[in-house]
């Protein structure tokens, strides 16, 4: 009897194994067989789009995410195609779903995903908050730096824009993608050979300026700002290269030199939009460091920070010039407006009020109170 109930254990033991083995078997074969399936849909989808078919290869990338909807490489190749056609809004649909299913390395991928499609749509604080969030899990991501200063330079934030390329540029191209390491050899490569077209046909206006470009998107800085120097003392490029040099000496804190080299491009090319914004930048930035009660200059300052959607400095700018001048109930309304851009919706109701104590027929700020008063 003992030998007969030692045999039925083993025996049950054995069938509970080959029991475990056939589940094992059955949901490691599904998704090895999805794996190959998605895999063929992402190279059917390569070759449409080598061959410029791109409606065909979105079907197959969207099936291939159809089996796999956490496959990253569908979503970055989605993304990519979608963005080709013009379909941004379904690019940005795809990223942000891209970042939901990821997790680890893989997030950080997809969070790069996301600010490079919101950098292409000009959405540029959802772009700063996603480049963040890769700082945070990835400090030593070259390519989020670089990216912080794409953004930087859009919102014409410049000191930000040369402190995170520089950072870019002592990481190298650490933590990054295939794609931006090599952009950064190509940027190496047009540097040289930028500088050996100087040494064999001599000073270029032209060339100077372009190697300063790329100096900059690499990160060199202030090698950048020797070439601008040359580029404009030639003359030719005066317009872009003073600009750049404006742009360098309000991040040098030199306010009076950043006038006289904006105003420079400005008389170069009259429609430099850049220019003529960095012109009122520092202009303005001038008279409140030499004026800082003047509240009708951190008004207005505030106004081109908020036209740039330099949110947080217009906000300070609105708040410097309420509290010297209280009064003023147009900056209590636009320091409340930018509040609420920042999602801080208690504290711009405090601001809409105090914009309608002062001025009670303030439609706008009443207009605001009862939006946000519809929402609580």
């Amino acid at each position: 009897m003992t030998q007969l109930r030692r045999t039925l254990i083993i025996w049950a033991s054995l069938m509970g194994l080959f029991l475990l083995f056939i589940v094992w078997v059955n949901r490691h074969g599904d998704r090895a067989v999805k794996a190959v399936e998605v895999r063929a849909r992402l190279t059917r989808g390569l070759e449409f789009e080598a061959s410029n078919m791109l409606d065909e290869a979105i079907a197959e990338y969207e099936g291939a995410l159809n089996i796999n909807d956490r496959s990253l490489r569908a979503h970055v190749l989605l993304v990519r195609a979608y963005m080709q056609v013009g379909r941004l809004e379904d690019a940005l649909s795809r990223a942000e779903d891209a970042v939901e299913v990821t997790a680890g390395r893989d997030r950080v991928r997809a969070l790069l995903l996301l600010s490079g499609v919101c950098r292409e749509m000009s959405l540029w604080d959802e772009a700063s908050s996603a480049l963040e969030s890769v700082i945070q899990m990835s400090p030593r991501c070259a390519e989020a730096r670089y990216g912080m200063a794409k953004v930087a330079e859009a919102m014409r934030t410049y000191p930000r824009m040369v402190e995170e390329l520089g950072a870019a540029a002592r990481l190298g191209a650490r933590g990054s993608s295939p794609e931006y390491k090599a952009a950064r050899e190509r940027r190496q490569q047009e540097i040289a050979r930028y500088e050996k077209e100087l040494k064999e046909r001599g000073e270029s206006a032209d060339i100077y300026y372009r190697l300063a470009i790329e100096c900059k998107e690499l990160g060199l800085w202030q090698d950048a700002v020797a070439a601008f120097e040359k580029a404009a003392k030639l003359g030719q490029k005066q317009a872009d290269a003073s600009f750049w040099l404006g742009v360098q000496a309000e991040v040098e804190g030199s306010m009076a030199e950043a006038v006289g080299y904006y105003r420079a491009a400005v008389e170069a090319c009259g429609n430099h939009l850049d220019a003529l914004i960095g012109l009122e930048r520092s202009l303005l930035l001038e008279r409140v460091a030499g004026q800082p009660s003047d509240a009708s200059a951190w008004y207005r300052l505030g106004l081109l920070h908020l036209g740039l959607r330099n949110v947080e400095e217009a906000a300070s700018n609105f708040g410097k010039a309420a509290d010297i001048d209280p009064g003023l109930a147009d900056a209590r309304f636009r320091l409340g407006l930018s509040l609420e851009m920042l999602g801080k919706s208690a504290e711009a109701r405090t601001e809409y009020s105090e914009a309608v104590k002062v001025l009670p027929t303030h439609l706008p700020a009443l207009e605001a109170l009862q939006r946000l008063g519809a929402r609580g």
